[in-house]
C-alpha cells in the first residue's frame, strides 16, 4: 500500500513539474516572438511584420518571459540591420 501511495505522489509531482516548464516555455516563446517583432521594427517607422523563427531554446535552465523577449529584441535588430 505504501509503494503504491509513494508511486502515485511521485507521478503526480512529476506531472506538476512537466506542466510547469511547459508554462514557462510557453511564456519564454511569447516573450521571444514579441520582442523579435519590437526588435526588427526598432528603427522603422513603417514596419511590415517580419516571419519570425522558431523560439529557440533557452541558454540557462531558470529563464523568464523577460530573457525570451531580450534574446527575441537582439536577433530581430541583427535581423532588421542585415536586411535592408
Amino acid at each position: 500500500m505504501k509503494k503504491l501511495l509513494f508511486i502515485g505522489l511521485l507521478t503526480l509531482g512529476i506531472s506538476t513539474s512537466v506542466q510547469a516548464q511547459s508554462h514557462k516555455m510557453k511564456m519564454y516563446c511569447t516573450g521571444f516572438t514579441t520582442g523579435f517583432y519590437d526588435g526588427f521594427c526598432y528603427t522603422q517607422a513603417p514596419c511590415y511584420e517580419p516571419v519570425v523563427p522558431v523560439c529557440p531554446t533557452p541558454h540557462r535552465p531558470d529563464f523568464t518571459y523577460m530573457d525570451g523577449y531580450q534574446r527575441g529584441f537582439t536577433q530581430g535588430r541583427t535581423k532588421a540591420i542585415y536586411t535592408f
